[in-house]
C-alpha cells in the first residue's frame, strides 16, 4: 500500500438528505410576496429536483415593475 492510498478515506456512510420529499411538502406554484402581500406573477419558471430532474414547483419571476 502506498502512502497516498493510506490518505484516502474509505467506508463513508451518508445520512438521509435534508432535501428529501418525505419531510417537505411543496405547492404546485408560488407567487410573489411584495410589500406584505402575495401577488400573481406575470412570469414563472419551473424548478427541478437536482436528484431526479422531476419538476418541483412553478416559481414567480419578478419583473422590474413588480420590484417597483
Amino acid at each position: 500500500m502506498t502512502k497516498s492510498d493510506q490518505l484516502v478515506p474509505r467506508g463513508f456512510e451518508y445520512a438521509a438528505a435534508p432535501e428529501s420529499r418525505a419531510i417537505v411538502s411543496l405547492d404546485d406554484a408560488y407567487g410573489l410576496y411584495v410589500g406584505g402581500k402575495w401577488l400573481e406573477p406575470s412570469e414563472t419558471y419551473m424548478t427541478i429536483s437536482p436528484a431526479s430532474e422531476e419538476p418541483l414547483a412553478a416559481v414567480g419571476q419578478a419583473s422590474a415593475a413588480d420590484v417597483d
